[in-house]
């Protein structure tokens, strides 16, 4: 690997390069720009991912996973307890 990078820069050399020109190929500087932008694209795609879950979730109706105000603790939309329980208790 060094003995090719080392051919490379000399290869440079030989076509007529300064060693800045040469240096900024192999510097990271150029490929910075790429890295955040591909990073900030990698970010906006989980978000979406992510809010288009919570969508589905929300849209469900008398889903067991998201608590609503009309189901009781067991998942039911009506509760298990008749008006004869409170008569037989006394």
């Amino acid at each position: 690997m060094r003995r090719e990078i080392f051919h490379i820069y000399k290869l440079g050399r030989e076509l007529g390069l300064a060693k800045k020109d040469i240096d900024t190929v192999f510097s990271y500087n150029s490929f910075k720009g790429k890295d955040i932008g591909g990073i900030i694209v990698i970010i906006i795609i989980l978000f979406l991912g992510f809010l288009i879950i919570l969508a589905s979730l929300t849209a469900i109706p008398n889903s067991p996973r998201v608590p609503s105000n009309n189901t009781y603790q067991t998942g039911t939309l009506y509760s298990t307890v008749r008006i004869k329980d409170f008569k037989e208790r006394k």
